[in-house]
């Protein structure tokens, strides 16, 4: 019906004509009802895009006809939930828990949960967002299912939110954060998704494990910071902006062993030339690890290697080794070949010094660099 039929509003939702009494739409706006039930209403020049808007902006807008100059797109954005946790230093909520608040984001307009879903307008933009109710419902469904329960903050604070218990927060913030959510901790952002960026060095007799993982945004944590992360049994590691990074739970599987058995230099973890055969058994599965030319050569060596073969008597040796000083040949030349130290523990009197006099020949017809430095007792200078 035309506004003007109506002769009565009353606060409440009943509506009176001449020969009628109707309900009213509670929702209704009576303010605008009440202005156009008698009349057009006159608007200034310079005014009208913000009357559009404020018709716009009601929790139930009405269907407006407008000039082009005015209309707006409407779209449909997903919102992008977050989660605030933090402790509530205002005393009520309980200590042993945490509370968390659930803002949206839609496209860079971040709105509380709950209250009047009318549509955002972002300022600068001709374009309205629908709010996406079910998606939102969605969300505090899913915080309900992590164990939350729903709690104002207090008497001041209406807006609605939830509390955890704090021994739960690094199990929810995982899963939120894997299931794309922005989850801010004691309002830090907590990040995922890290990128490793690890590289094997080689040094004198030593190699040295270097990098860590890059969250983005310039956000990285170094090997130590993940290694006392992985020590004390942490899932989660404080980034050097502030900023929070989860550590994937497989890589922490992966990598955990290797990082225990290195010792730390500095912003490096450093291990043993004799560990290079374990070292490389235990990053064979991780492809994100760069390695060095002498590192990669020593793990061709180790690929390539089927056993310790007898090692054929040098020409210039005099005299006749044994089968098993032949094999004990054979077993330092294994050590030297892979820059490893060694024991050679025949019994005594059957040879030992002249399986090293046959490794000294080999070395000397083969022209090696750099010196061999014997150390004997006196009795064993002359041999």
């Amino acid at each position: 019906m035309s506004l003007s039929d109506a002769e009565l509003l009353l606060p409440g939702g009943l509506l009176f004509t001449v020969s009628h009494a109707a309900r009213l739409d509670p929702s209704a706006p009576l303010d605008w009802v009440d202005a156009l039930r008698r009349g057009p209403v006159a608007v200034p020049d310079g005014e009208h895009e913000e009357l559009f808007l404020s018709l716009m902006a009601l929790p139930n807008s009405p269907r407006v006809e407008a000039p082009d100059s005015l209309q707006f797109e409407r779209v449909a954005v997903a919102p992008q939930p977050h989660a605030w946790i933090a402790r509530d230093t205002g005393g009520y909520t309980p200590a042993e828990r945490l509370f968390v608040q659930l803002p949206f984001d839609y496209a860079g307009v971040v709105v509380p949960f709950g209250g009047a879903a009318a549509p955002l307008i972002p300022k600068e933009q001709r374009r309205m967002i629908v709010r996406d109710v079910a998606a939102e419902e969605q969300a505090t469904m899913r915080l309900s299912a992590a164990g939350m329960k729903p709690q104002q903050r207090d008497y001041w604070h209406k807006e609605p939110g939830w509390t955890m218990p704090v021994a739960k927060l690094l199990k929810v913030v995982r899963e939120l954060v894997s299931e794309g959510w922005t989850v801010e901790a004691e309002g830090k952002l907590v990040r995922s998704n890290g990128k490793f960026n690890i590289e094997v060095v080689s040094g004198i007799d030593w190699f040295d494990l270097q990098g860590g993982i890059d969250f983005g945004g310039g956000a990285t944590a170094a090997l130590p910071e993940l290694l006392r992360a992985a020590r004390r049994g942490e899932s989660m590691v404080r980034l050097d902006d502030g900023t929070y990074g989860i550590l994937p739970e497989d890589w922490l599987r992966r990598f955990g062993t290797v990082l225990h058995m290195g010792e730390q230099q500095g912003e490096q973890m450093r291990f043993k030339r004799s560990q290079a055969g374990l070292l490389d058994a235990l990053l064979a599965s991780q492809p994100e690890i760069r390695f060095d030319e002498q590192f990669s050569r020593m793990r061709q060596q180790l690929q390539h290697f089927h056993g310790i073969t007898p090692a054929p008597q040098p020409a210039g040796f005099v005299g006749q080794l044994r089968g098993y000083q032949l094999a004990g040949l054979g077993w330092l030349e294994f050590l030297r070949e892979f820059g490893l130290g060694g024991c050679l523990a025949d019994d005594m009197g059957v040879g030992k010094t002249a399986q090293v006099l046959a490794l000294l020949e080999t070395r000397r017809a083969a022209k090696a660099k750099g010196p061999s430095l014997v150390v004997v007792p006196k009795s064993l200078v002359f041999n």
